[in-house]
């Protein structure tokens, strides 16, 4: 969450900018872009040992919830792990 006396600096040309560099931590892979990386979702966060198996299998960003969130609202596209998301890639892993 950006501080208020900063938000009028924080712009969605900002955010959109900032997508596109490397800034973003993940778990076991350093720093990616959003493009190259999956967030946690806030509304269905990962127990222990189910966000140890998908870290291992994604590049999970290492970042508090708000800044997923910040990004999403400022317009740009990112990858959450959703329950959806995660049953999709199950089947895809376990029928091939």
């Amino acid at each position: 969450m950006v501080r208020a006396k900063f938000q009028k600096f924080v712009t969605p040309s900002l955010y959109a900018e900032l997508s596109l560099k490397e800034l973003y931590l993940t778990k076991h892979d350093g720093f990616k872009s959003i493009a190259d990386g999956v967030f946690e979702s806030k509304d269905f966060p990962l127990g222990k040992k189910v966000g140890a198996f998908f870290r291992s299998k994604f590049s999970m960003f290492s970042v508090p919830g708000d800044v997923a969130h910040d990004i999403q609202i400022s317009g740009c596209q990112l990858k959450t792990l959703s329950p959806k998301m995660a049953r999709s890639w199950l089947k895809r892993t376990l029928s091939s």
